[in-house]
């Protein structure tokens, strides 16, 4: 709660300033990062960069069931952007960068309405991932042997 209270805050002082000062877009971003579904994006890609690390294990736990995987693994790294969309409307884009497989996407985004103090965070999934899921993710990242985690996940 003491969160969504300070992200109100900082977004009364953006809506009493004309345009958006560096450090007030620090702010935002930090307050953008408190919310829950930035936490749960945060698992996600660290799952995604665990399995780069243990990509060899990962290839070599499918092939003993005679399966292939056809893809790269690739580790992700957050990165967002503030956007302004009129005088009072401002989006946090979560990008998440895949350096090691030039890609990048924007999975989720936080509108931010300064004259409602409205926040709604949207996903490009078209919904927040299952809590369920996200609990497993966070169990697996637990393992901190490679085999072990490429068998949790094959």
């Amino acid at each position: 709660m003491m969160k969504y209270i300070l992200l109100l805050g900082l977004l009364f002082l953006a809506a009493c300033s004309s345009s958006i000062d560096p450090s007030l877009k620090f702010q935002l971003l930090e307050a953008a990062d408190s919310l829950p579904d930035a936490q749960i994006l945060q698992i996600l890609v660290a799952e995604q960069s665990r399995f780069e690390e243990c990509s060899t294990a990962i290839h070599a736990a499918y092939q003993s069931r005679g399966k292939e995987l056809s893809r790269e693994l690739c580790g992700g790294v957050i990165r967002k952007e503030i956007v302004e969309e009129d005088k009072d409307t401002y989006r946090v884009e979560f990008h998440v960068d895949y350096p090691s497989c030039s890609e990048s996407v924007i999975p989720m985004a936080a509108l931010m309405d300064l004259e409602t103090e409205d926040v709604q965070v949207v996903w490009a999934a078209g919904q927040r991932p299952d809590p369920e899921y996200v609990q497993r993710v966070q169990e697996r990242l637990q393992i901190s042997d490679c085999e072990k985690f490429a068998e949790q996940i094959t």
